[in-house]
């Protein structure tokens, strides 16, 4: 089987968000407007709440590290054998995370899991706005990477090229 169009937050263990946003809420009082639902079938409303969370719990090179293992680990167990990870690379000053280094974490696990599950294929699709010049570095570090997990940068700005740079 194949998957190819997961994204990286919008794949993250129920279980791993709730365990987050536990540890989260009390410090941060910008999480406690959102809920978690308990349902397995969530309204719209409540899965865009979810995102929010989500985006908020994931602001860290360890929790970076942290849902890109589970979620390659998660669809290896679902018999995926390729999988085209999506993301983009974001940075929190609160937290230290920089962009390169968000897009380092998920490249160093990728690498760790071509060993550690050889039966799945796992690809990074990294998209970037092309208006910043500051991506400049995070696609060199994807160009010079030995496995070669990034496939290709989708690139986004205000006027749209095209096509995109493949690496």
């Amino acid at each position: 089987m194949q998957e190819l169009h997961a994204h990286l937050n919008g794949s993250v263990r129920d279980t791993t968000v709730r365990e987050l946003y536990a540890q989260r809420s009390a410090a941060c009082p910008e999480l406690q407007q959102y809920t978690i639902s308990d349902s397995d079938d969530r309204s719209l409303s409540e899965c865009f709440e979810l995102f929010n969370i989500v985006h908020a719990v994931t602001d860290s090179c360890d929790v970076i590290r942290r849902i890109t293992a589970e979620v390659i680990e998660d669809f290896a167990d679902d018999n995926v054998v390729y999988l085209e990870l999506r993301t983009t690379a974001r940075a929190s000053a609160a937290t230290g995370m920089t962009r390169q280094s968000y897009v380092e974490s998920v490249i160093d696990v990728i690498e760790q899991y071509r060993t550690l599950r050889p039966e799945i294929v796992v690809k990074l699709l990294l998209s970037i706005n092309r208006a910043h010049s500051a991506y400049e570095p995070l696609l060199a570090r994807a160009r010079s990477c030995s496995c070669s997990p990034v496939i290709v940068a989708r690139c986004t700005a205000k006027k749209p090229w095209p096509w995109c740079s493949w690496l």
